[in-house]
């Protein structure tokens, strides 16, 4: 009855429960019908919003697009301005540099010059002070000249020829133009007299107040396009001179050179007359004189070392000049380099700012595209929630019908579950007692079968625990016996290896007493051969020293019978005595040695007294006489010789010096310049080890790369040690370039950053120079305009390869031995040669590679 009772209620539950279930889903369905009537009324409210925006967005993107389009167009055009600004600051430091390249060569010229000016000004000064070309007599006289007042010089010094003519006139006064010029006869006469004592060579003196030379009363008039005049007419002197002057060169007619001998011109010639050509050929009646002198002329040399003097102050100042300007195009080099860097700078900056604008004007049509494809998203949803909301509104009609029959269905329903629930708690009351007699009895029953279950498991958990403890003893018993035979077997193994080692160390008892013995009796062995060494080593030197000793002897004994010798015969040949059968007077006995000495010192003296008379003594006194003389010329020659090379010397220091120190700061400059250009910054330096011996003194490289210390170049890397080397090698080479430049493997040590800064100024170099570079590095091979490879096709035979990497016409290609590798690889249908050897070192392009035939390709594999 319980469970039928149950059963009828659960059914009215059941459809409780669903009348329940449908008004509240109706209810439910409603409030979300409400819900999302508003969330679509707000919705479509929020796109038309939206809608509106994109369409107020847009328009705002059209201004800023119109906006970015200009600011693009005026940076394009700024960045066009500033190239063309470039364009002309480059070409102005092109011309600056080749201005400044012009100055250098010019300064170079100057100094060449100034040089050259300053060794001949130098030279005629010496010739001058030494009277070089003069001869020995002369120079010994005007060396002496303040003895006798009355010279006045040399024909060189007092004849002043025009320029032009100093090789005539020296050629038509012949041996007159090396004399000596005396105011008297007498100081002529004492000069001579000197020199004779003296023997200090020959003079040629001119006297202008002899009387014995007078000047021609009458010339012949010669009118001929060869003569040029009467030598007196282009030579100037002193007017106490003039006579003197006249009267030598008044006979001497000058006439241009001509390849034949003047002929007519001689024969209109009076006798005594002569003719001289400009170029110093000298024609007489039966003489002709001429040919090449490489000596320097005497006449107008103080006038030519004011000359000189007068060139070298204007090349000086045109060095100033030089200086001047090159210091202005040095400066100006330095602004064009720093406004063309600015220029760069801004260039980048513009570009940068291009890139900026064409950012902004992609994104902005980005979002312009984002902002139509959006409101278009935004129209289509609202059309789409437009519909939805009919849909609901339709739907909330039909629920308002249906909710009102659901209504009157449960209020039936909730009468009738009344009457079945007071039914029901009967039942349940009576159905409460029943179950609660036999939940008792159940628990009475569960808790026996459980007491029972316990009791069987001590037991069978008892007995698994006596069996395992039986286990465990035996086992530890037959562990136990065993350790006991472990122990046994121990100790008589110990007991055996104590009587071993007894008797081990009684047996080294016994070996260590024996080697104690042995060592004993080695050390008094080693006494004793030291002890006999030692006499060996004095007996050796006693049999040295007796040598040594007895071989002097021998050579004094020779030396003493060879004294002996020679003395017996120059006493037979002086004396015609035989003292070896003479018989003498024997000293007496009691005299002592120091008497005896002196007793043979005065019998010698007594004997060199009756020596022969020697009638030659005068002669022999006059020669050495004369030989003293000789020696001492020479002696003073010696002396003078010597301080003029101690002075050439020390001007040669001098110069060297200075040479030396320009040279170094050039140097100096070059090598900072180079350095930066290299490493992109930092500093560097040379510096002498001892300043004040700049030609003995070593050179410190010192350096520092940009962002490090200041290092000497030993603790550097090995590419910054190559860069600065690389620096010093062209620092030199400015100082004195060349048109040819060969470089070994230069770039071995340089990664491919540094190897670009390298090509970077070999480049810059090879401007004025052309390099020849030796490499195995690919970059430097690619920046190469002509490439050669070196193969080896045959073993011990090389070959050369030329490769062209530019452009060249067919024409050019058939002359060419080389190989253009990149039309090759360009143009499929190009034939490739039979016979082409491609070096190793070279990347061929792999369309090239294929097409190489297989005998070229293995030769390519070659060593090279």
């Amino acid at each position: 009855n319980l469970l039928a009772a149950r059963a009828s209620k659960d059914q009215e539950n059941h459809r409780l429960i669903e009348l329940e279930g449908k008004l509240s889903s109706g209810r439910t369905e409603e409030e979300n019908l409400k819900s999302q009537e508003t969330e679509l009324s707000d919705l479509i409210a929020h796109l038309e919003t939206g809608c509106q925006f994109e369409s107020t967005r847009l328009d705002e993107l059209k201004e800023k697009m119109s906006e970015a389009r200009q600011a693009y167009d005026g940076c394009q055009n700024r960045k066009s301005e500033t190239e063309r600004q470039l364009s002309e600051v480059t070409g102005r430091l092109e011309a600056a540099l080749e201005e400044s390249e012009r100055l250098n060569n010019e300064q170079a010229t100057l100094n060449s010059s100034v040089e050259a000016c300053q060794a001949r000004k130098d030279l005629l000064e010496d010739m001058i002070l030494h009277f070089e070309g003069h001869d020995s007599g002369v120079v010994a006289a005007m060396e002496e000249r303040e003895r006798w007042p009355g010279i006045s010089g040399t024909v060189a010094e007092k004849f002043v020829p025009v320029a032009g003519m100093e090789i005539a006139l020296e050629a038509g006064l012949g041996e007159i133009s090396g004399f000596l010029i005396c105011d008297n006869r007498g100081t002529a006469e004492q000069i001579i007299k000197f020199l004779k004592e003296n023997r200090s060579g020959r003079i040629g003196i001119l006297v202008p107040d002899t009387g014995m030379i007078n000047p021609v009363v009458k010339r012949p008039e010669i009118k001929d396009e060869r003569f040029v005049g009467w030598l007196d007419a282009f030579v100037s002197t002193d007017e106490n001179l003039k006579p003197l002057m006249q009267a030598i060169l008044a006979r001497i007619a000058i006439f241009k050179p001509t390849d034949t001998t003047p002929v007519d011109l001689l024969e209109r010639l009076p006798y005594g007359f002569m003719a001289v050509s400009t170029d110093g050929t000298v024609y007489g009646k039966n003489i002709v004189t001429g040919g090449s002198d490489d000596s320097f002329p005497l006449f107008r040399r103080k006038e030519k070392v004011a000359e000189e003097e007068k060139t070298l102050a204007s090349l000086e100042i045109r060095l100033g000049e030089n200086g001047t300007s090159r210091n202005q195009i040095t400066a100006t080099i330095g602004s064009l380099r720093a406004e063309s860097a600015n220029l760069a700078g801004n260039i980048e900056s513009l570009q940068e700012e291009l890139a900026s604008c064409q950012k902004s004007i992609d994104q902005i049509g980005y979002e312009q595209k984002s902002s139509r494809t959006e409101m278009e998203r935004l129209e289509r949803e609202a059309k789409q929630q437009r519909a939805k909301l009919e849909t609901i509104r339709g739907r909330q009609y039909s629920l308002g019908l249906d909710y009102t029959q659901l209504a009157d269905q449960k209020e039936n329903l909730m009468q009738t579950l009344t009457k079945s629930g007071v039914r029901l708690e009967d039942l349940e009351s009576a159905s409460l007692k029943a179950s609660e007699e036999v939940s008792r009895l159940q628990v009475r029953i569960v808790e026996v079968k459980s007491r029972i279950e316990q009791s069987a498991s001590k037991i069978t958990h008892q007995q698994e625990l006596q069996q395992e403890i039986n286990n465990t003893v035996s086992a530890k018993k037959a562990e136990i016996e065993t350790a006991y035979a472990d122990i046994q077997n121990a100790e008589q193994t110990v007991a055996r290896k104590e009587t071993d080692l007894k008797e081990v160390f009684e047996t080294r008892s016994g070996v260590t007493e024996k080697q104690t013995a042995l060592k004993v009796k080695q050390g008094d062995l080693l006494e004793k051969i030291n002890g006999h060494e030692k006499m060996m080593k004095e007996l050796r030197s006693a049999r040295e020293d007796s040598s040594t000793e007895l071989h002097k002897l021998d050579l004094r004994l020779n030396s003493l019978e060879s004294e002996i010798s020679t003395v017996v015969e120059r006493i037979q040949e002086d004396y015609e005595v035989d003292i070896r059968t003479a018989e003498v007077q024997p000293p007496e006995q009691e005299l002592d040695s120091e008497q005896a000495r002196k007793h043979l010192h005065e019998q010698k003296e007594a004997a060199k007294k009756f020596g022969a008379v020697n009638l030659l003594a005068l002669e022999e006194y006059n020669e050495a006489a004369e030989r003293e003389r000789f020696l001492n010329e020479h002696l003073t020659d010696l002396i003078k010789a010597k301080a003029d090379l101690e002075s050439t010397i020390s001007k040669i220091n001098q110069t060297a010096r200075e040479l030396f120190q320009e040279a170094f700061a050039r140097v100096q400059e070059n090598f900072k310049k180079l350095f930066l250009e290299l490493f992109s910054g930092g500093e560097a330096e040379l510096r002498l080890e001892d300043p004040s011996k700049p030609l003995e003194s070593g050179i410190e490289i010192i350096a520092r790369p940009r962002g490090k210390k200041l290092l000497p170049i030993t603790m550097m890397s090995g590419g910054e040690r190559a860069l600065t080397a690389i620096s010093l090698l062209f620092a030199l080479y400015l100082v004195k370039p060349s048109p040819y430049c060969i470089l070994d493997e230069i770039d071995a040590p340089l990664d491919d950053a540094n190897c670009h800064r390298f090509l970077n100024m070999i480049a810059s170099f090879s401007r004025q120079t052309q390099f020849i570079v030796i490499t195995h590095n690919k970059i430097t091979m690619e920046a190469a305009e002509n490439l050669y490879g070196v193969t080896m096709d045959q073993p011990g035979i090389s070959k050369l390869v030329g490769v062209k990497f530019s452009d060249a016409d067919a024409d050019d290609d058939d002359e060419s031995d080389g190989v253009n590798l990149e039309t090759l690889s360009e143009n499929e249908d190009a034939e490739v040669p039979q016979d082409v050897e491609v070096p190793q070192d070279v990347e061929v392009p792999q369309p090239v590679q294929d097409r190489l035939n297989p005998e070229i390709a293995a030769e390519t594999d070659s060593e090279s």
